[in-house]
C-alpha cells in the first residue's frame, strides 16, 4: 500500500529493515511495486523443485495426467506450480521480466525438465492415435476377417476409408500422415488398401542368422520345422526360399545358401523336401505312427 500511494504504517526505516532481513523490493507483472520474501520464496521454490525430483523417480518422468480426479492433491499442487514455472519461462522468452533465475533454469535443466513441452507430447499423441487406430483395426478384422463395410461400425469403416485415400496419394507420390512405416503396419495385419483385394505382405529383411534363430524357436514350440507358407508369416516365407536356394545348390548353381548353412540346417532336422506326402510321413513319425 505505501508504495502504491495508499495510506500504510511502512515508514522508510521499517522498510529498510525488512529488506536486511531478506525481503526484496521489485515490480510485479502489473508494474505495481512490491515487497517479497525473498529468502521465503527461494525456499518454497526449492521445496517444489525436490518433489518433482521424487515425482520424477516414482513416474519415470515429468509428466502430468490431465483432469483433476486423477491426482492426489499433492500431486495437483505440484502440476499447478509446474505450470506457473513454465509461464514465467515463457515471460522470459518474451523479454519480459520473470519471477525465473538463471539458477533455477539451470537446476530444472539438469533433470531435463521440459520448458515447452507442446512439441514433444504432440508427437507422442499423434504416436498414441495411431496405435488406438491400427488396434481398431486389428479388432475390427478379428471380428469379421475381412475389411469390408459394415453399417454398425461406422467409425472404424470411416477410418478403412481414411486410409484407403491416404494410401493412394502415397500411390501419386503426396506426402501425408501415412509414413512406409505405417503401410507396413498395415499390411502385417492384412489390411485391404484396395477394396477386396488384400495386398501381399513385403518380405522384412532380417539376417539369415536371426532368421534361423527364430526357426529354433518355432521347432521347440511345435516339434519340427515344418512351417506352414501361408500362415507361417515371414518364417513361412523364409523357409521356401531355404528350400529353393538348396535346390539350387545341389544343382551347382548359383544359390545364396552355403553349404555351412545347408549342415546347421540339417543338424535341427529341417525339411529340405516340402512334398505333402513328406511332410506327411514326418508328422506321422513324430505322433509315433
Amino acid at each position: 500500500r505505501h508504495f502504491e500511494g495508499k495510506p500504510a504504517n511502512l515508514s522508510e526505516d521499517r522498510l529498510n529493515k525488512l529488506v536486511d532481513l531478506g525481503w526484496q523490493k521489485s515490480l510485479d507483472k502489473k508494474g505495481c511495486i512490491r515487497i517479497c520474501d525473498l529468502a521465503g520464496e527461494t525456499k518454497t521454490w526449492n521445496e517444489n523443485y525436490e518433489k518433482l525430483i521424487e515425482y520424477k523417480e516414482k513416474n519415470g518422468n515429468m509428466v502430468f495426467p490431465s483432469g483433476n480426479s486423477k491426482l492426489s492433491k499433492k500431486d495437483l499442487h505440484l502440476r499447478n506450480w509446474v505450470i506457473r514455472v513454465r509461464k514465467e519461462y515463457q515471460r522470459l522468452q518474451s523479454g519480459k521480466e520473470a519471477d525465473l533465475s538463471a539458477i533455477q533454469m539451470k537446476k530444472l535443466s539438469d533433470i531435463n525438465f521440459l520448458f515447452n513441452p507442446k512439441k514433444i507430447s504432440h508427437s507422442k499423441s499423434n504416436k498414441e492415435i495411431w496405435e488406438s487406430r491400427l488396434q481398431a483395426l486389428k479388432d475390427y478384422k478379428a471380428r469379421y476377417g475381412d475389411f469390408a463395410m459394415h453399417k454398425k461400425e461406422a467409425s472404424t469403416t470411416k477410418l478403412i476409408q481414411k486410409m484407403r485415400r491416404e494410401y493412394k496419394m502415397r500411390q501419386r507420390g503426396e506426402h501425408n500422415g501415412l509414413t512406409d512405416k505405417r503401410i507396413a503396419q498395415l499390411e502385417e495385419i492384412g489390411f485391404e488398401f484396395e477394396r477386396g483385394k488384400t495386398p501381399k505382405v513385403r518380405y522384412e529383411r532380417r539376417s539369415w542368422e536371426e532368421r534361423f534363430q527364430h526357426l529354433l524357436k518355432y521347432k521347440e514350440e511345435h516339434g519340427h520345422c515344418i512351417v506352414p507358407q501361408i500362415a507361417g508369416g515371414m518364417l513361412g516365407k523364409w523357409v521356401g526360399r531355404q528350400r529353393k536356394e538348396y535346390n539350387n545348390l545341389m544343382k551347382g548353381e548359383p544359390s545364396s545358401l552355403t553349404h555351412e548353412k545347408a549342415l546347421r540346417l540339417s543338424s535341427i532336422g529341417f525339411c529340405f523336401d516340402a512334398s505333402s506326402r513328406f511332410r506327411g510321413k514326418i508328422r506321422g513319425r513324430q505322433n509315433g505312427d
